[in-house]
């Protein structure tokens, strides 16, 4: 049911877990898990890897003489 999306706290509601820990007793991780685990982490470190890149300038034309930069 975890792996379909079901949240923790229905799945111990409908098999009878009383505490997270029992709960977290019989929630067995595979490599199935880990991959996904891992392959999540590195979509998050590309974004922010992404998002810390160097700023990129939008520069509008003013008067003659004058350029405004934003980044």
């Amino acid at each position: 049911m975890r792996k379909a999306g079901v949240d923790h706290s229905v799945i111990m509601k409908l098999t009878g877990h009383k505490t997270p820990s029992m709960f977290q007793q019989y929630n067995t991780v595979d490599v199935d898990d880990a991959k996904l685990a891992y392959r999540r982490l590195e979509e998050l470190l590309s974004q922010e890897q992404a998002q810390n890149a160097a700023p990129t300038k939008k520069c509008f034309q003013g008067a003659p003489d004058i350029r405004r930069c934003e980044f």
